[in-house]
């Protein structure tokens, strides 16, 4: 738990920074340049961004030599993904996005690996409130559909120990988001309007236990040690940051 808000704390002072960073340090727009607030309406955006974060709910895997317990979770970790968007209005876009996010071990061990990889599909409801010429605050929530994925537990190099293998099948969320968005005026590439952002997002998924191996050796899913990780729940807080283009 301490690791998790030492995580949390980190990724909320960096997103902060990089708030910052991109309301103060853009580069210098001419008066004539900014005549009015950017206007997205009737433009597509398409978006790239990466993620970290920690997720909500912990389960223990195993513990260290010096008895700390090494822990894993279904949500947070770092991850990559693409964005696409329309806004029909000023205050509003509708957007879709996929993208790629993996959990690992709570503790670096030598002898020990785990992971949990999943790839997601978002599409999110976004309300636009506009706060200074260039920059804008996005409030958003929506659902998504996480793919079937793997917990992979490898601890065959500890005494006593096996490498485990949790199949889940793929599971629906809901998400909640709220972000800042700066454009800079006279970034002119491609013929598109660009901006930086900084965000947060929290979502809520669980995945069901569809199949699990020990060494190789399918393990009946009504065994009892099962019990505490037939549900994996996939909750977490990211912290994401963003290069985005409006056409």
């Amino acid at each position: 738990m301490k690791k998790a808000c030492s995580i949390l704390s980190t990724a909320l002072s960096l997103t902060v920074a990089a708030m910052v960073a991109v309301m103060a340090l853009g580069p210098p727009v001419a008066a004539e340049e900014v005549q009015s607030r950017f206007d997205p309406t009737g433009r597509l955006r398409v978006e790239t961004h990466f993620l970290v974060g920690a997720g909500i709910d912990k389960h223990d895997v195993g513990y260290t030599t010096t008895d700390d317990t090494i822990t894993m979770s279904g949500g947070g970790g770092a991850g990559l993904g693409l964005e696409a968007g329309y806004c029909p209005h000023r205050s509003f876009e509708i957007s879709g996005a996929f993208g790629f996010q993996s959990s690992k071990l709570s503790e670096k061990v030598e002898n020990a690996e785990g992971s949990f990889k999943r790839i997601f599909f978002r599409v999110t409801a976004k309300y636009r409130i506009p706060v200074s010429m260039a920059g804008a605050i996005k409030v958003g929530a929506g659902g998504g559909y996480y793919s079937p994925s793997d917990l992979d537990l490898d601890f065959s190099e500890v005494p006593g120990g096996a490498h485990n293998i949790y199949s889940y099948d793929g599971a629906a969320g809901f998400h909640v988001s709220g972000e800042y968005e700066h454009h800079f005026a006279s970034w002119n590439v491609m013929n598109a309007k660009w901006s930086l952002g900084a965000g947060v997002r929290y979502y809520k998924v669980e995945y069901d236990l569809n199949t699990a191996s020990s060494d190789g050796e399918n393990v009946p899913l009504n065994h009892p040690d099962l019990d505490c990780i037939r549900v994996f729940d996939g909750a977490g807080v990211d912290f994401f940051g963003y290069l985005a283009a409006y056409f």
